[in-house]
């Protein structure tokens, strides 16, 4: 029985890989390719930006509550409001700093659309898809064990 579970868990789809992701905030003017690689200010190294894993997840930033929640856990709400006229450009989705207001991801965008080597305009903070490669998605009840443990700001949610 163990070798069946382990081979099961060697054999985990790519989707199944990015849910031992989350998304980030990157400072401004860093694209999501350094902030997630650790070469940036602040990047975390080891994870990576990938444009089908942003893809994959793009359905938890392409509405005004789902960027919302998001932003709120990275302690930036949305408190200034939504741009929605931007949803497929290479820096979507993002934070504009200086009106606080959170940019949507488009529901329908292209994978193609995605870019984590885009770096942002001025005074806009790139929000990054980074996931762990090689990583297996393990979960106690309903909440990730990986992601509290190597995601500090979203410790908060984590129930356990």
């Amino acid at each position: 029985m163990p070798a069946a579970v382990l081979a099961l868990l060697l054999l985990a789809s790519p989707a199944m890989a990015a849910q031992c992701g989350d998304w980030l905030l990157a400072p401004p003017g860093e694209s999501c390719d350094i902030h997630c690689g650790g070469s940036g200010a602040s990047g975390l190294s080891g994870k990576l930006c990938d444009e089908k894993y942003s893809w994959d997840h793009n359905n938890e930033v392409s509405t005004n509550t789902g960027i919302n929640t998001v932003m709120t856990d990275q302690g930036f709400p949305c408190s200034g409001g939504y741009i929605t006229n931007q949803g497929s450009a290479g820096q979507t989705p993002a934070y504009d700093t200086a009106t606080q207001k959170c940019i949507v991801s488009d529901p329908s965008r292209a994978q193609n659309t995605f870019d984590c080597t885009t770096t942002p305009s001025a005074g806009i903070r790139r929000l990054c898809f980074c996931y762990i490669e090689n990583c297996v998605h393990l979960k106690i009840g309903d909440f990730p064990m990986q992601g509290c443990r190597w995601h500090p700001e979203r410790k908060k949610t984590c129930r356990g």
